[in-house]
């Protein structure tokens, strides 16, 4: 690997650490009660809570129900979100500034890290499958799922690009 392309590499390592920072904290989706006239409106007042919700808001929600399936999917959904990126991106960023790793590390980080782009899935079927809600409420997705995605697509193409060195 050129160190040109270790450069590129590392901002764009850089550039995706920002973006899965805001991309979990952010919104990744926003309902609008109101967008239904008078039925919205009262709906606003029966649906207590945030009208904003973030993977790492999510994440606390469901932890905070308490039922066992609901951690269950929690805790899948904070490792293979929040920490599995983190650590993959602080792979890269070891790897591409000479860091000796363990070719079965990136194989294994290469790998898995396609599970990443799962919440974007997640989210994005969500939003389709429920656009409108009774009472006229509409759900409609934030900055976070955008910058998220990004973050997810900027890793794939780093961790293609640092196996493609490898290989060569």
């Amino acid at each position: 690997m050129t160190t040109q392309e270790k450069i590129r590499l590392t901002w764009l390592v850089n550039i995706a650490v920002v973006c899965l920072g805001l991309g979990i904290m952010l919104p990744v989706m926003r309902i609008d009660a109101n967008g239904g006239g008078i039925k919205g409106f009262i709906m606003a007042f029966i649906t207590p809570g945030p009208s904003s919700y973030s993977i790492l808001s999510s994440v606390w929600t469901l932890i905070k129900n308490g039922v066992v399936l609901d951690i269950l999917l929690a805790s899948i959904i904070f490792i293979f979100s929040v920490v599995f990126p983190i650590l993959k991106l602080g792979v890269f960023y070891h790897k591409l500034n000479d860091g000796k790793l363990n070719r079965g590390i990136s194989a294994l980080v290469h790998k898995w890290g396609r599970f990443s782009m799962l919440d974007v899935y997640i989210v994005a079927i969500l939003i389709l499958t429920i656009r409108t809600l009774p009472g006229g409420a509409q759900i409609k997705p934030s900055w976070g799922i955008i910058l998220f995605t990004i973050s997810v697509l900027l890793s794939l193409y780093i961790s293609a690009r640092i196996e493609a060195c490898t290989h060569d």
